[in-house]
C-alpha cells in the first residue's frame, strides 16, 4: 500500500483530543493511533482519504468490511476490539459536537470472537520468575512486577491502574473495583517477590498514598502505559502475542475450575464477581 494520507483535521480528531484532554497523554496517542488505522483501511476500501463524514456514513456491512481487513492482516481480535471502542467513542463525539447524524448511529458494530472455543498455552511462568530474580533496573522491575500481577492473579491493567501503595497489605492486595468498592486478593510467593524486588531497586521511597507503579516521570501509570509494560515483557521473554492481561485471567480461572473448584470458591479466592467467572468458563 501506499503511504496513507489520513488527514487528521478532517477526521476531527483534533475535537477527540480536546475531549480527551485530562487523560493520560498515551491514551489519547492510543484513540488517535485507533482512528488512523480505520482511516488508512478505509483509504484502502474506497481508494480516497477519508473524512469525518465517511466515518458517519459507515453502515453495519461496512463496519463487517474494515473487521475482515483486519482479520486478513492478522491483526488480533483484542486490537480490533479496541479499534471498534475509539470509533465508536469518536463517533458519538462527532455526532453530539456537529449535531449531525450519519448510518453508523443505528449499526450495529461487530464483535469479533476468537475462533471456538481455543485457548492460547498459557506462558512458562518460570521464565518470569527467573527474569524477577536476575532484575537489577528498576523500569524492567516494574514491568515484571506488573506481569506478575496479570499472570498470577489475573488482575487487569485497569485494576492495576489506580493501585495505590498502601494497597499492599501483609500476604494480600486491596484491589479497588468500578462503583468504589474493594476487594481483597491473596498474593502468592511469585508476586510478592516481584513487587518487593520492584519497590527495593525503584529510585525513590513511594508514600501509602502515592501510585504504586511510577512512570519515568515519578507519575502514575495509564492501563496503555501497563499493557506497554506486559508487552515489553512479552516480547523479551519470547513469549507469543497472545500473551495478554485477559489471557492470563481466563487461564487463571480455567486452572481453578480443573481443579475441582467451584464457581464461588473462584470468585473468592481471585476477588472477582461470579458474573466474571462464569464469563470465563463459557465456551
Amino acid at each position: 500500500m501506499s503511504r496513507s494520507l489520513v488527514d487528521e483535521r478532517a477526521l476531527c480528531l483534533p475535537l477527540l483530543v480536546e475531549h480527551l484532554a485530562d487523560r493520560p497523554a498515551s491514551t489519547r496517542e492510543g484513540y488517535i493511533g485507533d482512528l488512523r488505522r480505520v482511516a488508512e483501511t478505509m483509504e484502502q476500501i474506497n481508494g480516497r482519504v477519508a473524512i469525518a463524514a465517511d466515518i458517519l456514513e459507515l453502515d453495519t456491512s461496512a463496519l463487517q468490511r474494515l473487521v475482515e481487513m483486519w482479520e486478513q492482516d492478522g491483526v488480533s481480535v483484542s486490537t480490533i476490539r479496541r479499534r471498534l471502542v475509539s470509533l465508536r467513542t469518536h463517533v458519538r463525539l462527532l455526532a453530539r459536537e456537529l449535531r449531525t447524524g450519519g448510518a453508523i448511529l443505528t449499526a450495529d458494530f461487530p464483535r469479533p470472537q476468537p475462533q471456538g472455543d481455543w485457548l492460547p498455552p498459557a506462558p512458562d511462568l518460570l521464565d518470569l520468575e527467573r527474569a524477577v530474580a536476575a532484575s537489577r533496573e528498576w523500569q524492567w522491575s516494574r514491568d515484571l512486577a506488573v506481569t506478575a500481577l496479570a499472570a498470577y492473579l489475573g488482575l487487569s491493567t485497569g485494576e492495576m491502574a489506580p493501585l495505590d501503595h498502601k494497597a499492599l497489605g501483609n500476604g494480600f492486595l486491596v484491589v479497588q473495583r468500578p462503583g468504589g468498592c474493594f476487594r481483597i486478593v491473596d498474593m502468592e510467593h511469585p508476586v510478592a517477590s516481584a513487587i518487593g524486588r520492584y519497590l527495593q531497586l525503584v529510585p525513590t521511597s513511594i508514600g501509602r498514598n502515592e501510585p504504586l507503579f511510577l512512570n519515568q516521570y515519578g507519575g502514575r501509570m495509564s492501563p496503555r502505559l501497563l499493557q506497554m509494560a506486559l508487552r515489553r515483557v512479552r516480547q523479551e521473554l519470547g513469549w507469543p502475542s497472545d500473551a495478554v492481561a485477559g489471557l492470563f485471567r481466563r487461564h487463571r480461572i480455567r486452572s481453578l475450575a480443573a481443579q475441582g473448584k467451584t464457581v464461588t470458591e473462584i470468585s473468592t479466592v481471585m476477588g472477582i464477581g461470579i458474573e466474571t467467572v462464569v464469563h470465563h468458563l463459557r465456551p
